[in-house]
């Protein structure tokens, strides 16, 4: 019996999703080859993918769990989360693992439904953050319901094993430094800070996700112009009175760290402040991506991007001021308006 060339998309693409998914490395593409079929397929083809990918992975994690993250008669589930076994129930596990993949799925269909909704890029992409970040939300709630262990708890735990490792593999190899003894000295405090600033880390890793795969979808998906109503990534702009909150997250920080002394507000100050700073530093990519424009070798654009990623700690700062500066030089209206003055 010949499938049709939808039913052999449907499940060319999950088997592809669920393998990027188990990866490791590659986690971050899981979105990519259901947004594909959902883009060239049709809205109900992408959602069958990812129901079937689900499926998969509700099924390894249910069948391999209890060998998870360790080597029991030569079988060893490459799966995300496997590593915090030590840590967490198998409930526990069962649900980040699939909740995770849906976070992935949920991204991909919220952004097909872009390409077949022709939504303005910032709708687009703000519809594909929330969607994600309400299935992680869900999930953290889930978990308080079905486990009595602590999720936070048993992230502080892995942190803090992940940091005895470092500290360990470093002393192993001869190695003796000032940060290595800072890490064995204040492993608990950089465990509870880590745990604290989880919310804006999945903002930040959510927000990363979606440029990344909108990205690499609008490169690879050529069928039928999907993202053909998007003229130009680099005019993108946040609104204005968002930069507010940037503002106000700083200056919250700044009273409490110094004065007030209220550990929740911190935290959320902390959290506010680190999620804001993502967003202007894509708005800023997105100054330096317009700019690049001009030049008409594509080996400069090329040869910028590389030192932005060979030097990001240093660069990054600069480029989230050039974010939060554009919000009140406009340098892409200035630099248009420039060249048409010219001509």
């Amino acid at each position: 019996m010949n499938m049709t060339p939808k039913v052999k998309a449907v499940g060319i693409c999950a088997a592809i999703a669920l393998f990027v998914y188990a990866s490791g490395l590659l986690v971050i593409l899981t979105p990519l080859p259901l947004l594909y079929v959902s883009a060239v397929h049709g809205r109900r083809e992408g959602l069958w993918a990812a129901i079937a990918a689900a499926v998969a992975v509700l099924i390894v994690y249910s069948f391999g769990l209890p060998a998870a993250g360790t080597v029991t008669d030569g079988k060893f589930v490459p799966m995300p989360g496997v590593g915090l076994s030590d840590f967490f129930s198998r409930e526990y596990l069962m649900l980040l693992g699939v909740g995770y993949f849906i976070f992935f799925a949920t991204i991909a269909l919220t952004l097909g439904e872009g390409i077949h909704r022709k939504w303005k890029l910032l709708h687009w992409g703000g519809m594909a953050l929330f969607a994600g970040l309400g299935v992680i939300f869900c999930v953290v709630v889930l978990s308080a319901l079905v486990s009595s262990g602590s999720l936070v708890g048993g992230l502080e735990g892995y942190v803090k094993n992940v940091l005895s490792g470092i500290v360990a593999v470093s002393k192993e190899a001869g190695g003796t430094s000032a940060h290595i003894d800072l890490l064995a000295d204040r492993e608990a405090q950089i465990a509870s800070f880590t745990v604290r600033i989880m919310p804006s880390l999945i903002f930040v890793f959510t927000l990363l996700t979606v440029v990344v795969n909108f990205l690499l979808g609008r490169r690879i998906i050529k069928k039928r112009h999907s993202f053909a109503h998007v003229h130009n990534i680099t005019r993108f702009r946040l609104p204005d009175n968002l930069v507010w909150a940037v503002i106000a997250s700083g200056i919250v920080f700044f009273l409490n760290h110094y004065f007030l002394d209220v550990s929740w507000l911190g935290i959320l100050a902390i959290n506010g402040l680190i999620a804001m700073l993502a967003l202007y530093f894509f708005q800023g990519l997105a100054v330096i991506a317009y700019i690049l424009q001009s030049f008409r070798m594509p080996i400069m654009r090329m040869l910028v991007y590389v030192l932005i990623i060979l030097f990001f700690q240093t660069i990054s700062l600069a480029i989230v001021t050039l974010g939060v500066a554009d919000v009140w030089i406009n340098f892409r209206l200035r630099r248009w308006h420039a060249r048409h003055h010219h001509t």
